[in-house]
């Protein structure tokens, strides 16, 4: 929250307290293919929420902007490309009837486009992304079983993770333990960058013949020698392990 006090906004904050005081467990009823779980979608939590708000005069603005940042990267011969990243930033601002507002703090995702998604449906589903995270934790919405679906890679079902090699998804979803997984998949951008302990990383983006999308961290020091050495689209056998915040890349081949 923007340094802004209580005072001046009495009406805004009793009426808000009574929406979140009104809020109900939701179920998750989407699947996320991914993480092999479910979650609450959008239109889910609006349809929850929209009643509550009305009753107690509230609206909730969520307004996207983006930016591009130009970044530097090496390859391994140490020639220096200037490389572009998009971000969405929304800023969620509460309105009460009275003319209070509340301005809250900004969310800011990258913005993932994948073979099969063009610019404007990459700014769509992160947009859509930040919504469903920012209206869940502004109103202390709860889903059964929530397991941090919404740290997920993939902002939504257009953006499809890799599946494992020779494995369906319906197979998959009868073995939700396993955990590290073999991926055939060209590898679609990389960038270095240091954790603040100073320790280098290379996240990069995963994509196979299919167009499905996965954004993984080599973090591992031989990792970041071997994914160093991968040109960019070249095509590669990753070994992947996921965990609840992120997808690993701890070998390469078979």
């Amino acid at each position: 929250m923007q340094n802004q006090t209580v005072e001046g906004k009495k009406e805004l904050y009793a009426a808000l307290v009574k929406v979140i005081g009104e809020m109900q467990t939701l179920t998750n009823s989407a699947d996320n293919p991914f993480t092999n779980s479910k979650y609450t979608p959008l239109a889910d939590i609006l349809d929850t929420i929209r009643p509550a708000l009305s009753n107690h005069g509230l609206a909730i603005m969520l307004n996207p902007s983006t930016r591009t940042e130009t970044q530097q990267t090496a390859d391994p011969n140490g020639v220096i490309a200037a490389i572009e990243k998009q971000f969405v930033k929304i800023t969620p601002i509460i309105i009460h009837e009275s003319g209070e507002t509340l301005q809250m703090e900004s969310l800011e995702l990258p913005i993932v486009v994948g073979h099969k998604m063009n610019d404007s449906q990459a700014v769509g589903s992160a947009i859509s992304y930040g919504r469903r995270y920012i209206l869940t934790s502004l109103l202390g919405i709860a889903s059964k079983d929530d397991d941090g679906n919404q740290q997920a890679p993939s902002y939504s079902q257009q953006q499809q993770p890799i599946q494992p090699n020779n494995q369906p998804p319906q197979q998959q979803q009868t073995q939700p333990q396993e955990n590290v997984f073999s991926a055939e998949a060209t590898l679609t951008s990389k960038q270095k960058g240091k954790s603040g302990s100073g320790v280098e990383y290379i996240e990069c983006q995963l994509a196979n013949d299919q167009g499905q999308v996965l954004q993984v961290f080599a973090k591992d020091p031989d990792v970041v020698k071997l994914v160093d050495g991968l040109a960019v689209n070249s095509k590669s056998t990753f070994k992947i392990k996921q965990d609840s915040n992120f997808n690993s890349i701890i070998g390469l081949g078979a």
